[in-house]
C-alpha cells in the first residue's frame, strides 16, 4: 500500500501465479474490527475528553433545562500534555555495542547511521505524535519501510494513525509479542488503487468486484464512509494490509472486499534473513479482555466530579431558596429575579422577615459540593506527573534535592515511560535492519556532534587501489570499507533525562573542580554552560587561538619559568620553616604535660605521706588512752592499805 506502508514499487504479478483466496484474510480482519469495537469507542470518548468534549449532549441539555451552566476545566490535557512532554524533554539516543571484540568500528558506524536515521525521519517528533495515542488511546504503531532515493533507498518510520491499525485480539502482551496477525485498514480512492496496480488485472476485478454484495458497517475504522468495506456513492474501498506469521516467518498480504492484491512473505528480513513484522506497537495497559487503554481512562471518572462540582457550584452560587407565607410575598417569579441580581431589592408585603419571609442558607450544601471538588482535584493530580516533574517547583531548591524529587515523581509513571522507551528501542532495531539489507550501494551520512558541528561518513566505501581502480576480491567483487551488512552489533538506548537543573549542578561542580585546580579545558566547560548560545563558534575560536599561541615563540617563557621556579622555592622554603615552628610547639607542648605530670605525681605522694603519719599519730593516741584506761582500772581495784 502507498502512503507510507510497504514498499513504493509496485511488481506485475507473475503470470501463471495464483494469489490465494481472499475469506481467511477477510476472516481474520472482521474478528479484530468486532472484538476491537468497544474498545474503539472507549477510545474515542478518551480522545474526546483529551480534546474537551467531556459532556454529553443529553447531559447538556438537561443542565439547559435547569438553568445550570456547562462548566468544563479541561484538567486532562493537562495531566497528558504533561506527561508527553517529560517523553519529549528526555533525550534518547540509540548506541550499538560490538558483540564481538574486533566490532568496536562497526559499532561506531551503526550509532552514527541510527542517529542519521532519527534526523532523517525527524524521530523526536514521531515519537511525541506516538506518545498522545499511547497516554490518549492507550496504543501507538509506527511502521518501518524504504522508500526508493538515491543512491538505492531511504530507511522511513511512520507513524500509523490507531484508529487504522487492528490486531489479534487474543494477544495478551503489552508489546504484542504473542500476536498471530496485524495489520492496517486504510480507506483509499478507487482511482488511486487501480493506479497502483494498473498492470494487474486480478487486482484490477477484486477492486471492481469489492462493492458487489451486502457490505456490514461500522464507525471504528472510518475516516468516515458509513460503511465498512466500500463507499459507492464516493467511490472509496478499504483496503487492508495484514501481516501474518507462518512456520517460515512473516507474510504479508494486501487485500479488499473483492479480493487479493498482493501476497507474499514479508519484504523485511531480520538478521537472519527470515521475513519478520515491519510494525512495532506497545500499549499503555491492557484489561482482562485484552483490549487496550490510556491514561486518559483513569482520569474520566475525576475530571467528570470536577466539572459537575464546578458547574453546582456556580449555579449554587447564582440561586436562593427562599421560604415565606402566602400573604408576606404575592409574585413569587419576581421575588426570585430579584435576588438572582447582584442589585436585587425585595419588598414584603405582610409579616417580618426571618419568620414570614427568608432566605434558606446553604452553607452546608455549598461546603459539600467544594469538598467533592477538592477530592476530584487531588485525584486527578495525583494521577498527572507531579510539579517537581514538570520543573514547577524548585524557588530555594538545590539541584541535588530537586534532581530526587523528580526521580521520586518519576516512579508511578516508570512503567509507562519504560514502555515508550521499549516500543523505541525496537523501532531502532527496525531501522537497523532496514538500512542493513537495502543500503548496498556507497553513500555519505551527515551526523552532529555535541556541539551541533556536522560530520559526514561514507558507509559502503569502494576500496581503490594506487590507480584509481576498486580492489576485488577473491569472489570477484569490489570490496568495501564501513559496509553495512556486514555489521555484527547489539543496539541499546541511551536514556538521558533533559534538565535545566541537571546542567546547572554540571556547571557548578565544573566551578568547583577548577577553584581547585583541576586543569580543565575551557571548551568543556563552554559545552556545559546552559543557555549559552554559539558554543561551536566559541570553541572553535578558542582552538584557533590555542593553535596561533602554539605556533608563535615566546621568549619571556623562560623568565617565567624561572620566576615560577623561585617562588615555589620560597614556598617550599616557608612551608618548611612552618614545620619545624610546628615540631617546636608539638616538643613544647609535650615537654608542659611532662611537668604537669610530675606534679601531680609529687602531689599524689605528699598526700599519701600526710595521711600516714595521721594514721601513725591517731594510732598514739589510741594506744595511750588505751593505757590510761587500763592504769585507772587498775587503781580502782586496788584495795586500802
Amino acid at each position: 500500500m502507498a502512503d507510507g506502508v510497504a514498499l513504493n514499487e509496485r511488481q506485475p504479478a507473475e503470470k501463471g501465479k495464483k494469489k490465494p483466496e481472499v475469506a481467511q484474510y477477510r476472516k481474520w480482519f472482521e474478528e479484530a474490527r468486532d472484538a476491537l469495537e468497544t474498545s474503539r469507542t472507549e477510545s474515542n470518548t478518551d480522545r474526546d475528553y483529551y480534546d474537551g468534549k467531556q459532556w454529553t449532549p443529553e447531559e447538556a441539555q438537561t443542565l439547559k433545562r435547569r438553568k445550570q451552566p456547562v462548566q468544563t476545566f479541561n484538567l486532562i490535557r493537562i495531566a497528558v500534555n504533561g506527561m508527553v512532554g517529560v517523553v519529549e524533554r528526555g533525550q534518547t539516543d540509540p548506541k550499538a555495542w560490538p558483540r564481538n571484540a574486533p566490532d568496536e568500528q562497526a559499532a561506531d558506524l551503526a550509532t552514527k547511521t541510527l542517529r542519521y536515521i532519527a534526523d532523517q525521519n525527524r524521530f523526536d517528533r514521531l515519537k511525541t505524535r506516538a506518545a498522545r495515542n499511547f497516554f490518549v488511546e492507550g496504543i501507538c504503531a509506527t511502521i518501518i519501510e524504504v522508500e526508493q532515493e538515491e543512491p538505492d533507498y531511504k530507511v522511513v518510520a511512520r507513524r500509523i494513525p490507531w484508529e487504522e491499525y487492528f490486531f489479534d485480539p487474543f494477544s495478551r502482551e503489552e508489546d504484542f509479542s504473542d500476536i498471530r496477525y496485524d495489520g492496517v485498514a486504510k480507506w483509499m480512492d478507487q482511482d488511486t488503487v487501480l493506479g497502483m496496480y494498473k498492470e494487474d488485472e486480478d487486482a484490477q476485478a477484486a477492486v471492481e468486484t469489492s462493492y458487489e454484495g451486502p457490505i456490514s458497517a461500522s464507525q471504528s475504522f472510518e475516516d468516515k464512509p458509513n460503511s465498512m468495506w466500500a463507499d459507492q456513492k464516493r467511490k472509496r474501498l478499504m483496503v487492508v494490509e495484514l501481516y501474518h506469521k507462518e512456520a517460515e516467518g512473516w507474510m504479508r498480504c494486501v487485500f479488499v472486499r473483492g479480493g487479493v492484491l498482493e501476497y507474499g512473505p514479508s519484504p523485511y528480513v531480520d538478521d537472519q534473513g527470515k521475513p519478520l513484522n515491519p510494525i512495532e506497537k506497545q500499549a499503555y495497559a491492557r484489561d482482562r479482555d485484552n483490549m487496550p487503554y490510556g491514561a486518559v481512562r483513569d482520569l474520566r471518572s475525576p475530571q467528570d466530579g470536577y466539572n459537575r462540582r464546578q458547574s453546582k457550584l456556580l449555579h449554587m452560587l447564582n440561586v436562593r431558596q427562599t421560604f415565606g407565607s402566602k400573604s408576606a410575598v404575592q409574585d413569587v417569579d419576581k421575588v426570585r429575579r430579584e435576588l438572582a441580581r447582584p442589585d436585587g431589592h425585595v419588598e414584603i408585603e405582610h409579616g417580618e422577615f426571618g419568620r414570614d419571609f427568608g432566605v434558606i442558607p446553604l452553607v452546608d450544601q455549598v461546603a459539600g459540593q467544594f469538598q467533592l471538588l477538592g477530592i476530584a482535584e487531588q485525584q486527578l493530580l495525583r494521577l498527572a506527573p507531579t510539579p517537581a516533574i514538570l520543573g514547577r517547583e524548585g524557588q530555594g531548591k538545590s539541584g541535588v534535592a530537586m534532581e530526587n524529587e523528580q526521580s521520586a515523581g518519576l516512579t508511578e509513571l516508570a512503567d509507562a515511560f519504560g514502555g515508550i522507551t521499549d516500543w523505541e528501542l525496537r523501532v531502532f532495531r527496525q531501522c537497523w535492519a532496514r538500512a542493513r539489507q537495502f543500503w548496498t550501494n556507497p553513500r555519505w551520512i551527515r551526523i552532529s556532534d555535541d556541539l551541533g558541528a556536522p560530520q559526514y561518513l561514507q558507509v559502503n566505501e569502494p576500496v581503490m587501489d594506487e590507480m584509481g581502480n576498486p580492489v576485488l576480491g577473491p569472489d570477484g567483487q569490489p570490496q568495501m570499507q564501513n559496509r553495512l551488512a556486514e555489521a555484527v552489533v547489539d543496539i541499546t538506548i541511551d536514556v538521558t533525562p533533559e534538565s535545566p537543573t541537571q546542567d546547572h549542578q554540571q556547571y557548578a561542580l565544573l566551578g568547583d573542580m577548577i577553584q581547585k585546580g583541576l586543569p580543565i579545558p575551557p571548551e568543556e566547560i563552554i559545552k556545559v554552560m546552559p543557555g549559552l548560545r554559539n558554543k561551536q563558534q566559541m570553541v572553535e575560536g578558542i582552538q584557533k587561538m590555542r593553535e596561533m599561541q602554539s605556533q608563535q615563540p615566546n621568549p619571556d617563557m623562560e623568565k617565567i619559568k624561572l620566576e615560577a621556579a623561585k617562588a615555589h622555592e620560597a614556598q617550599n622554603i616557608e612551608r618548611q620553616k612552618a614545620d619545624d615552628d610546628h615540631k617546636i610547639k608539638v616538643a613544647e607542648l609535650e615537654l608542659e604535660r611532662e611537668k604537669l605530670a610530675f606534679q601531680r605525681m609529687e602531689l599524689d605522694f605528699r598526700a599519701r605521706e600526710l595521711e600516714s603519719r595521721e594514721r601513725v599519730e591517731m594510732e598514739k593516741i589510741k594506744s595511750g588512752a588505751w593505757q590510761a584506761e587500763q592504769a585507772l582500772h587498775a587503781k580502782a581495784n586496788t584495795p586500802p592499805n
